[in-house]
């Protein structure tokens, strides 16, 4: 999807917000900002920095792959790579369990209508629903498409 031609380009601002509880293993990660790649790039790399030290480490790869996924799709289909939206994702664990929430302002996406099987091999797009579906152990999207959660029991395949 294009950008739209009344989209604000501009400084990438974002929040992140980190909380470590006195559980061990606990934390959890927020992080606000533009709904466009460029912004979304540098704020999944903060937030997978700080999870880069934390119990989750060993699953860095796989809940990578989710937030990224998860990211990609809220600023390209819902905010149409567009800084006049906002993306706001949430990364907590509770030591056994990471839960990746990405949340829009964008427009609404029929995810149910979405083929999330995997596509052609020559296809350069279209993978991400199938990571999704591969990596998280729950999903649940709300009716409207503008908020996901993904599941990830740490330590497993």
């Amino acid at each position: 999807m294009g950008m739209s031609d009344n989209c604000k380009h501009g400084a990438c601002d974002f929040s992140l917000d980190e909380a470590e509880h006195e559980l061990e293993g606990f934390f959890c990660l927020e992080a606000s900002f533009k709904g466009n790649i460029e912004c979304s790039a540098q704020a999944c790399e903060k937030l997978m920095d700080s999870i880069s030290m934390s119990p989750a480490a060993g699953d860095w790869f796989e809940i990578s792959l989710l937030l990224q996924e998860a990211v990609n799709n809220a600023v390209l289909h819902g905010c149409s790579n567009c800084t006049d939206h906002e993306v706001k994702v949430t990364v907590c664990s509770n030591g056994s369990t990471v839960e990746v929430h990405v949340k829009h302002n964008g427009a609404a996406w029929d995810w149910q209508s979405e083929d999330w099987d995997l596509p052609d091999p020559d296809s350069v797009c279209g993978r991400g629903l199938f990571i999704i579906d591969s990596y998280a152990h729950e999903k649940k999207i709300s009716d409207d498409g503008r908020s996901m959660v993904l599941i990830r029991r740490l330590g497993s395949d």
